[in-house]
Parts: C-alpha cells; sequence; structure tokens
C-alpha cells in the first residue's frame, strides 16, 4: 500500500533548520535528555491500543522512536537528512519501521493513516505552526492521537535565552525557533477540530552538561522546588489531544 503523497518544495525556514540540524548530526546520537527526562515525558503517552502506526515528527536520531516502539510500528520523520542518516545506523533503532526525511508542514503520506502522531519538541521550531497541525489533523486517522511534548515559552529560561528579540539569545538555538505557549497551541488544536484536550506541566532532566542545564535539573530534582514552582512556570509541558 502506497501512503505517501506528493512533496511540495522546501520554504527557507525549513532549509535554515534542516541545515542547522545536519550539522549537529555530525556529532552522532543526538539525545538532549536523560533517561528520566524521557521516562517523565514517555509516561503520559498510552495509546488506547497495540500495533500502531506511529508518526514522530522530529524524530532527530530517534530518541522517541525507540521508545514509541512499545507501542507499534513507528516511522520517524525528520526536516534533517542528516539525523535522518544518523538514526537508521543506530543499533537501539532496529525495532523501528523506517526513517526519512520529509517536512511538518508538509507531510508526504495519504489521509487518515496514522493512529499516532508525535511532536518531540518540533512545534517552537515552526514559525506558523497551524499549516502543520493540520496537516497532522489530515494524516490521523478518526480516533487517532497527538502527543505534543515542548518546552514551556511562560519559563524564565526560555524568554530570556530563545525569544527572538533577545538581545542574549544563544547561539546555540536554530534559527526558526521561538517560545511557545501551552494555550496557544491548544487553540490552535481546537481550532482545527482536535478534542478532550490534556496538558501535564513538567521537569525533565537534559543530558548537557552546561550551567544552565544543570540549574534546571538541580530545580526539577528538589521537592521544595517542585511544591513552589506554579506548574505553568515548569521547563517543559506534554499536550494530548484526539481527532474525532
Amino acid at each position: 500500500m502506497n501512503i505517501f503523497k506528493k512533496r511540495a518544495d522546501q520554504k527557507t525556514h525549513i532549509k535554515q533548520e534542516s541545515a542547522f540540524f545536519n550539522h549537529i548530526s555530525g556529532k552522532g546520537d543526538y539525545d538532549a535528555l536523560t533517561e528520566n527526562g524521557y521516562n517523565k515525558i514517555m509516561s503520559f503517552v498510552r495509546p488506547a491500543k497495540e500495533d500502531n502506526l506511529i508518526l514522530d515528527i522530529g524524530c532527530g536520531t530517534g530518541a522517541f522512536s525507540r521508545r514509541l516502539c512499545r507501542y507499534g510500528k513507528v516511522i520517524g520523520m525528520d526536516v534533517s537528512s542528516g539525523m535522518v542518516k544518523v538514526a537508521k545506523t543506530l543499533p537501539d533503532n532496529i525495532e523501528c519501521h523506517t526513517f526519512l526525511a520529509g517536512n511538518a508542514e508538509e507531510l508526504p503520506f495519504r489521509d487518515s493513516i496514522f493512529d499516532m502522531v508525535f511532536y518531540g519538541g518540533v512545534l517552537h521550531h515552526l514559525p506558523d505552526f497551524k499549516k502543520s497541525v493540520k496537516e497532522t489533523y489530515r494524516v490521523l486517522k478518526n480516533g487517532g492521537t497527538l502527543v505534543a511534548f515542548e518546552p514551556n515559552g511562560y519559563h524564565p529560561y526560555r524568554l530570556i535565552f530563545t525569544h527572538p528579540k533577545s538581545p542574549v539569545r544563544g547561539s546555540t538555538y536554530s534559527p526558526s525557533e521561538h517560545p511557545v505557549y501551552p494555550g496557544r497551541i491548544i487553540k490552535v488544536l481546537n481550532s482545527y477540530g482536535f478534542t478532550d484536550a490534556r496538558i501535564h506541566y513538567l521537569h525533565a532532566e537534559y543530558s548537557s552538561t552546561a550551567f544552565f542545564s544543570r540549574l534546571q535539573n538541580r530545580l526539577g530534582s528538589s521537592n521544595l522546588a517542585s511544591r513552589i514552582i506554579p506548574g505553568i512556570m515548569r521547563p517543559f509541558f506534554v499536550i494530548s489531544v484526539s481527532k474525532g
């Protein structure tokens, strides 16, 4: 069965993101979080059935793809051909169905194919993520689930260091990276027909040894910090919605 459709030309921001992550892919496996961090996120991914067909958008080198495989066949897709190339070579990804390069705003699949679509930190790389949400709705089956994991735009670190107009924006962030906010994402999801929105705020530990990453990890592991920091101010959130 052919599940693909004709692809459109890439736009400028897609090419910029692709080039940025192609450069990073030269370092090999890209694991942004610790194992504990991934486990926290995956605890909110609970498909209603087994043997699902799952699309992992922004799969990178397969960090989430290999963890989603317990729920069925996974197609990992990333804008970076370099990341996809690395993903295909990693032994840990052997259980995944396939990896391919593709544009989140123009998914190369036919309608109503997938049981689940997973965004692993992708929406904050898309200048207008409404286009991708519309495409996701198209390729999901009725009753299918969309799950999105994102860094929280309300967290002070994101506001200071990743906002496009910030004078101290770090050079380690991709050209299109920008803060995203849970309320805005849910509003867009609802506008395209998704329902039953659920949101979870959480700490997920970074694997990086950089100072601010280590600081956030320490705050996340602190019981006191967990009690006094409002959920909406935590570093990450996971949103899940249903189609139909």
